[in-house]
């Protein structure tokens, strides 16, 4: 009979809702607020005061340091509360401001972090500071009217613009800056500001340029005869701007836009528009030789044949594609997420723990971490009846499987433990008898204690674990079985499991082992077992009253229904006696049904079809 696996397809529809957005570029403005419920159309910059009623206002004396006369307002865009505009001035008079101190000074603070757009709309004598008008507002990206500033007297322009790190472009070339001495942090933190041109105005008697363009992410800068950039305007190279306020670029300096054999690096460039200095001349520059900075993340592989391991850092990185990234903070014990047979700690990744980021081959980057193999560890185990030869029921674990649990071993049913002559050794530690290690008084007691106080703080076996981790020679005394079938009952012991047949059907045999003729288990089939029965020598698990099966007729087993995906590699496949079924496999990545586990030779495997199993360690649950 021909048996099929039952393999999963599987499909996602990924739905993707579609909207509309009118925002402050140019969009519909809707306000709410103007208790006519109507719809007033107009630009975010040149929005119309009529029938409008702003959020909040004020004159006098509630911005700006005293004596002022002021006026401003805040009105909700598209009646969003958390989208305002500021408007400053009155269009029908001119005003006189007093100075801005910094931001606690002005009448609006309270809105800074919700306002996009400013627009001036009447005259403004200001005063000798401007100290922060517009600053700390992350959400701002749009001001219009600067030219309605009457500057000529102000002469401190610091942290003007500071921290509007949405603001793309402002058009200076309207305000009279010839009194301006200070513009320190004038836009200090813009990371959106890509163009400037500060060659239309006035900087001659510019004395502070501190940090006046540090954190900007220009790509274009405008500077003419009198524009002033000296005493650490900006950062030194590598110079580090953004193409869209997202992704960022890094350069060696400026060159001439229209001249590329003309290139300085950033200090000669503030060297060159130094006061007084007779080598400015009217020029755009951009970031010379620039390099993309790339989004990467961590890929753990086989360091040995470079198969993907499924584990990953879920952090993604930014750097560029010629760094080098220290690996030593995200070795899979740092993560959190160990692999079973691999090493977990700090020299766990290949190459002294570093890596180069580079292609994935599908339009993204990695750094591969090569992650080395740990030798299993060995527990040795060796059973002796009387006079009989001992048998061998040593097993391996895998290091760092947080899956691992022991898995019973068969004690022999015609001998009884003698816990004074059976001895335990952990490790290359002395050797000492049950009796003396533990108050248990079976093997896989002793045993599960044994491995259990082997495991680390991840409850695993862990890197440093001893390859040969224990060592256990169990000695029984035989017992006297009668010497006669007819009179020997065996050994009886309950227990709670499930057995299964494969596909053969399996015979039947009543507690003297004697075949019963007139029925048979079927083939692939499951059964509850509450004994287990242990007869000259032979393992007899009970499925009904007076009827039982040879344990080497049937397999142990827990339902589990699950879908298991194979990892980066080919899986094998083996029967329920651990012998590998020759004629296919499963793909990499290729997904199963499973209705069961079992353990073959101490291992945990799935079941896929009906006499074919997958190791655990080849998969992972879905």
């Amino acid at each position: 009979m021909k048996f099929t696996m039952n393999k999963v397809t599987m499909s996602c529809v990924a739905v993707l809702s579609g909207a509309i957005l009118f925002g402050i570029n140019g969009g519909t403005i809707v306000h709410a607020d103007s208790g006519t419920g109507s719809q007033v159309s107009t630009s975010a910059a040149q929005q119309s005061a009529d029938d409008e009623t702003p959020i909040d206002s004020g004159t006098a004396d509630d911005s700006f340091d005293n004596p002022i006369q002021i006026s401003w307002a805040v009105y909700a865009i598209n009646g969003d509360k958390n989208n305002l505009q500021l408007r400053l001035g009155n269009d029908a008079s001119t005003e006189n401001a007093g100075s801005s101190t910094g931001t606690s000074s002005l009448g609006w603070s309270t809105y800074l972090e919700d306002i996009s757009s400013v627009e001036i709309v009447g005259n403004i004598n200001t005063s000798t500071r401007l100290q922060s008008l517009f600053a700390s507002m992350p959400n701002l990206q749009i001001i219009s009217g600067l030219n309605l500033l009457q500057t000529s007297k102000t002469t401190n322009l610091s942290n003007m613009f500071n921290g509007d790190s949405k603001l793309k472009t402002v058009d200076l070339s309207g305000l009279d800056t010839s009194s301006v001495t200070d513009f320190t942090s004038m836009f200090d933190g813009d990371s959106s500001l890509t163009t400037l041109d500060l060659s239309k105005i006035d900087m001659s008697k510019a004395s502070v340029t501190t940090n006046m363009l540090n954190g900007t992410g220009l790509s274009s800068l405008t500077l003419g005869t009198n524009s002033v950039i000296n005493q650490a305007a900006m950062a030194a190279d590598p110079y580090t701007y953004t193409e869209d306020g997202s992704t960022f670029y890094t350069a060696n300096g400026w060159v001439n836009v229209n001249d590329n054999t003309k290139f300085l690096s950033t200090k000669d460039l503030m060297s060159t528009y130094a006061p007084q200095s007779d080598t400015r001349t009217q020029t755009t520059w951009v970031p010379k030789d620039s390099v993309k900075n790339i989004n990467y993340h961590i890929q753990y592989v086989d360091s040995a044949t470079g198969a993907v391991l499924p584990v990953k850092s879920d952090q993604v990185f930014s750097g560029l594609q010629s760094d080098t990234v220290n690996l030593s903070e995200y070795t899979l014990s740092k993560i959190g997420q160990l692999q079973a047979g691999y090493l977990s700690g700090l020299n766990s990744i290949e190459n002294a723990t570093s890596g180069t980021i580079e292609d994935d081959g599908n339009g993204g980057y990695v750094v591969k971490a090569k992650v080395l193999k740990a030798d299993p560890v060995k527990v040795t185990v060796t059973q002796t009846v009387g006079t009989d030869k001992p048998t061998d029921d040593s097993f391996y674990i895998k290091k760092n499987d947080i899956n691992y649990k022991y898995t019973d071993i068969t004690e022999p049913s015609n001998g009884t433990i003698d816990l004074t002559k059976s001895t335990i050794q952990i490790g290359d530690g002395e050797v000492t008898s049950f009796a003396d290690y533990s108050s248990a008084t079976d093997l896989n007691s002793i045993l599960t204690a044994a491995i259990d106080s082997q495991l680390d703080s991840n409850k695993v076996i862990g890197d440093n674990a001893n390859t040969n981790l224990i060592t256990v020679n169990a000695v029984y005394t035989k017992k006297n079985t009668g010497g006669n079938n007819n009179n020997n009952t065996g050994t009886t012991n309950n227990v709670t499991q499930k057995v299964a047949t494969t596909t053969k059907t399996v015979n039947l045999y009543n507690q003297k082992g004697k075949l019963i003729t007139d029925r048979v288990l079927d083939k692939d089939s499951g059964w509850f077992s509450d004994q287990t029965h242990t007869l000259d020598g032979t393992l007899y698990y009970r499925v009904a009253t007076d009827e039982y099966v040879k344990a080497s007729d049937v397999y142990v087993y827990t339902a589990q229904d699950n879908i298991v995906r194979v990892n980066s590699a080919i899986a094998e496949l083996v029967d329920s006696k651990g012998n590998t079924v020759t004629d296919r496999a499963l793909s990499p990545s290729s997904e199963w049904f499973t209705d069961r586990y079992t353990v073959i030779n101490g291992q945990k495997y799935y079941r896929v079809a009906t006499n074919e199993f997958v190791s655990a360690d080849k998969v992972s649950l879905l």
